[in-house]
């Protein structure tokens, strides 16, 4: 069973795939690690990338999507990788904010029928587009498992074209694309278990931190690790490992008005 693990971003999140793919390579051993990249890179850049991933690919074609302040059209690539690299058996998507703790383990979804694994979001029967198509479930974008067989149908062209159809009902862009087309296809997605995307939301509910969990995604909620104002339980590993993996802390000053935002968007995903 041959396995990539890979990310796809932009330059303003590049310094977090590679911290996050450091404790990817850490914690599990002779992997294979791909990075997707749209933009212009300096050759320095990427010098360091090549050292670093295994496989890279820099795209220049920009699509036209929906995106705002917190998504680039970056992310939309995650779902372009078959068409990037087509010699793998699995294709293991990780978000450039999340933190791998442990040794990562998939057996139970390979065994499965389901050629897409993902684990169910938070706070989703909000959206107007679970609203509109009456959606049964709702995933998380932030970690993906794909196995080959997935891309026998699935065509990234088509998919964006989903995007654009459907632009009104999308609040979170590529995520509610993806979940719409779940629903239009009747695509059954395999549940994997929180602790292999361990959403910031989890920690409201919990006394102590998990000991299994897997993947740690700092999706918001609590303020991303890197900047000064976080209130993650895990944002001090996290900066441990940026330390490791540049030799210094990576920094953004959070401001008020970060955490205002951050504050009234919570607030409206309840109404």
């Amino acid at each position: 069973m041959e396995t990539i693990y890979y990310y796809s971003v932009d330059k303003s999140q590049l310094n977090y795939a590679f911290i996050s793919a450091f404790s990817l390579k850490k914690n599990n051993k002779n992997i294979k690690i791909g990075l997707i990249f749209l933009g212009n890179l300096q050759k320095n850049e990427i010098i360091k990338i090549k050292n670093f991933f295994d496989f890279f690919h820099i795209e220049d074609n920009f699509y036209d999507v929906k995106i705002d302040s917190h998504i680039s059209k970056a992310a939309y690539l995650r779902y372009k990788v078959y068409e990037i690299w087509s010699n793998f058996d699995l294709y293991v998507y990780l978000d450039a904010d999340t933190l791998i703790k442990k040794e990562l383990n998939f057996s139970n979804f390979l065994k499965s029928q389901e050629q897409i694994a993902m684990v169910e979001d938070f706070n989703w029967r909000y959206l107007p587009c679970v609203k509109h198509f009456n959606l049964e479930n709702y995933f998380n974008s932030g970690i993906i498992l794909f196995k080959k067989d997935f891309f026998n149908f699935f065509k990234f062209k088509n998919f964006l074209s989903l995007n654009k159809t459907y632009k009104k009902f999308i609040k979170f862009h590529d995520q509610c694309t993806l979940n719409i087309l779940f629903h239009l296809e009747k695509i059954k997605v395999y549940e994997l278990d929180s602790k292999f995307n361990y959403l910031s939301n989890n920690f409201i509910s919990k006394s102590s931190f998990p000991s299994d969990a897997s993947i740690i995604h700092f999706n918001a909620f609590m303020g991303k690790p890197w900047q000064f104002i976080c209130f993650h339980p895990e944002k001090n590993n996290w900066r441990k490992i940026s330390k490791e993996a540049n030799n210094k802390w990576l920094y953004e000053i959070g401001s008020f008005w970060k955490v205002r935002s951050l504050i009234k968007s919570k607030i409206k995903s309840f109404f």
